[in-house]
């Protein structure tokens, strides 16, 4: 008898800080699934508790991982066997309670993995919640310990534009966004559990439901100081074309928002959407002001990070000019404030 009889394989995905691990007790807590609990795992994440491919521990962890080419595997990859699927059964199954029918894994890196678990799993289903880049990146910078945020964001698109070309290899696969869970938490697991083919049960727990709004303070606060404010302003213009893709703005965030086009579908879209790393051709010419503002962002983004903004804590006490580019408007302090004098490097963080 074959390991995978009488059992269906479902697998939660997304970076961390999106929300896996709230989905994972939500879905677990169905009397049908069996997910990781209590394992002494780092949150009880399946890539931790097994040793036929490399966790993220391995490449980078949090905010990096997704650089390495050996992260993102596909059905192509020579540890694509039978013998490593029935390997990774043997590693994961103490975890679970085999008598119920569905068995479920959450780990981030699951995000680029999709292709090679659905060969190792033939008819497995993903769940893949998606988060705004702002509450996914703060926490992320603070376990790093850096607010290279310009980095961080690089990393949120290349996973996702991973992600997106794997997706239409799936067959079974259902995106959502952390902002559409905690808004409708009933609603949303209602739509998971008829996409597994469950019968929906009520959210077990509740949901954090201004989680992203205390991530939004923490970016204002961080523009306080003139230096970081000039930063974020220009990280946030050279990346908010690509966000908004998903959805998303880092120039006016709002902790909620609709779910994207292409969120909620459980198969891929007739027509795959162009790659983040790919621009589209044949635009009108921008505005000079908006070269203009492209240029300065660039610019100041390199300027900037020969700084110390590796590291957390406050300069001297701003200067008068340093106050009058925190009153300018955006396009101001783009013109002015990114040639302002820096002081001594900020304090490591404790």
């Amino acid at each position: 008898m074959s390991f995978r009889e009488g059992h269906r394989f479902v697998f939660v995905a997304g970076l961390h800080r999106s929300g896996t691990t709230l989905l994972a007790r939500l879905l677990a807590a169905h009397p049908e699934v069996s997910g990781f609990s209590g394992t002494g795992a780092p949150a009880d994440e399946g890539q931790h508790l097994q040793s036929v491919y490399p966790s993220d521990h391995e490449y980078g962890r949090p905010g990096r991982f997704g650089f390495a080419p050996e992260m993102h595997l596909t059905e192509s990859s020579p540890l694509a066997s039978e013998a490593n699927a029935q390997a990774l059964f043997a590693e994961w199954s103490p975890h679970w309670d085999l008598s119920r029918p569905v068995l479920l894994e959450k780990s981030p890196p699951n995000l680029i993995k999709t292709r090679f678990l659905q060969r190792l799993f033939p008819d497995s289903a993903f769940v893949v919640v998606v988060r705004h880049p702002i509450p996914v990146s703060i926490p992320t910078a603070k376990w790093r310990g850096t607010r290279r945020y310009d980095r961080l964001f690089d990393h949120w698109l290349r996973c996702h534009a991973l992600f997106e070309a794997d997706r239409e290899h799936l067959d079974k696969v259902h995106v959502l966004t952390y902002e559409q869970l905690v808004g409708d938490s009933a609603g949303v697991m209602r739509d998971i559990f008829e996409f597994l083919e469950l019968d929906p049960i009520p959210p077990s727990e509740a949901v954090d439901t201004e989680a992203n709004e205390k991530y939004f303070r923490r970016w204002n606060e961080m523009k306080h100081d003139p230096r970081m404010r000039a930063y974020l302003d220009l990280v946030s213009l050279k990346y908010e074309r690509h966000m908004r893709r998903y959805g998303y703005s880092l120039l006016r965030p709002v902790p909620t928002k609709p779910l994207p086009l292409w969120a909620g579908v459980s198969a891929p879209p007739r027509t795959p959407e162009r790659s983040i790393t790919s621009a589209p051709r044949g635009r009108a010419k921008r505005t000079a002001a908006t070269g203009t503002l492209a240029l300065a962002t660039l610019a100041g983004a390199t300027h900037l990070a020969r700084t110390a903004l590796t590291t957390h804590g406050t300069g001297r006490p701003a200067s008068e000019r340093d106050r009058s580019c925190v009153k300018a408007v955006p396009h101001q302090r783009i013109a002015t404030c990114v040639t302002v004098r820096l002081h001594s490097p900020p304090r490591p963080p404790s």
